[in-house]
């Protein structure tokens, strides 16, 4: 085996991405299964689904498989490779494989390099123009409708023949009679009876188109002349000016005024509510306030007074911490009224003040 060509291989086969690396020693002795794989990856380039054998375990599905694969390798691209090199799977194979393998580069490097516009001269093909496929395929059709008509005309050629038996002998009984110049002439007066009948028809209906075309000239007359006067009354109902037009504009132009007053009194009332929104929210808030700090000074008191309680040693000394604490409480009690009552007067000026500040906005909104 010369190193080239195991060296072509290997090059060939990197080009066309082949899924395993060829070794220079993988033919030094006799790998069936290696030339089983290739034939099949070969045959898988041509066609995805091949339907070839794939069993390789005895000599006769070797013998199957090689034939098979050398079948359609010639079927699908013309190459003729010796099956039995193959076969043998040795370095001797190595020049059957390369044939495909560099058969299968050119393919590649051609369809790589193929540009339509480029000059023919390259590719020796050149593309059809759009009058040359239209013509392609008007003879197409007119191949089709000859091949059918081929085809019909040789199926009553050959039921006319399969009568020729039966026509020949009428035929000969026919010649073998003497002529009666009476019945050809009496034949040929009905052949021309019928034919002026015929002619007498085809007139009349002739007549009757020609009838038929003058009715219709004559509803076109009379359409054209309706689209005339359809056209002038159009236009002249497009110069007239409506007698409700004027009043129509001066309701227009009031409505444009009553919506801009609308939007004007839209807009102060939702920023009045968003206003009074914001003062309920700051009176809520200074209320929660007022409450959290009115509870920490009784939580306050209520410690200390238990502290009071507790850190006392003597019964008199108990008895007037308690006469304090009970005059404390009532102190307690007394300022807790008179926050109380501050508190209702403080609600009171904001109801006042709220109600002062809701009166000014529905003034300005009225304005």
């Amino acid at each position: 085996m010369p190193f080239h060509d195991i060296k072509a291989l290997r090059e060939h086969l990197w080009y066309l991405d082949y899924p395993r690396q060829l070794s220079i020693e993988s033919f030094r002795n006799p790998n069936f299964p290696l030339v089983a794989e290739m034939l099949q990856w070969f045959a898988s380039r041509y066609n995805d689904n091949p339907d070839l054998p794939t069993l390789c375990d005895d000599e006769r599905e070797r013998t199957l498989f090689i034939t098979s694969h050398v079948e359609f390798l010639f079927k699908e691209s013309g190459i003729k490779m010796n099956p039995r090199r193959l076969y043998a799977a040795d370095n001797r194979c190595v020049t059957e494989l390369l044939r495909v393998a560099s058969t299968l580069r050119k393919a590649m490097e051609a369809a790589k390099n193929y540009n339509p516009d480029e000059d023919t001269s390259v590719t020796g093909f050149t593309p059809p123009s759009t009058q040359e496929l239209t013509k392609l395929m008007a003879d197409q059709k007119k191949v089709r409708e000859m091949a059918s008509d081929l085809t019909a005309r040789g199926a009553r050629l050959y039921s006319l023949l399969g009568q020729e038996v039966d026509l020949r002998e009428q035929r000969d009984l026919a010649l073998s009679k003497e002529l009666d110049m009476r019945e050809i002439e009496q034949g040929m007066k009905r052949c021309i009876q019928t034919l002026s009948n015929q002619i007498d028809t085809k007139q009349k209906m002739i007549d009757d188109l020609a009838t038929d075309e003058g009715d219709l000239q004559a509803k076109l007359l009379r359409k054209k002349e309706e689209l005339k006067r359809a056209n002038k009354r159009m236009k002249a109902l497009k110069n007239v000016r409506p007698a409700f037009m004027d009043e129509y504009e001066k309701l227009e132009a009031s409505l444009k005024e009553f919506y801009v007053i609308y939007v004007s009194k839209f807009r102060n009332l939702k920023y009045l509510e968003s206003k009074v929104a914001d003062i309920d929210k700051e009176e809520t808030e200074k209320y929660m306030e007022r409450a959290r700090e009115l509870q920490a000074i009784q939580e306050e008191a209520f410690s200390q007074q238990q502290e009071r309680m507790l850190a006392g040693v003597g019964g008199d000394d108990l008895g007037d911490e308690f006469e304090d604490d009970d005059e404390d409480e009532d102190d307690d009690d007394d300022d807790d009224d008179e926050e109380e009552d501050d508190d209702d007067d403080l609600e009171g000026e904001d109801e006042e003040s709220s109600d002062l500040q809701l009166g000014d906005g529905e003034a300005r909104g009225w304005r």
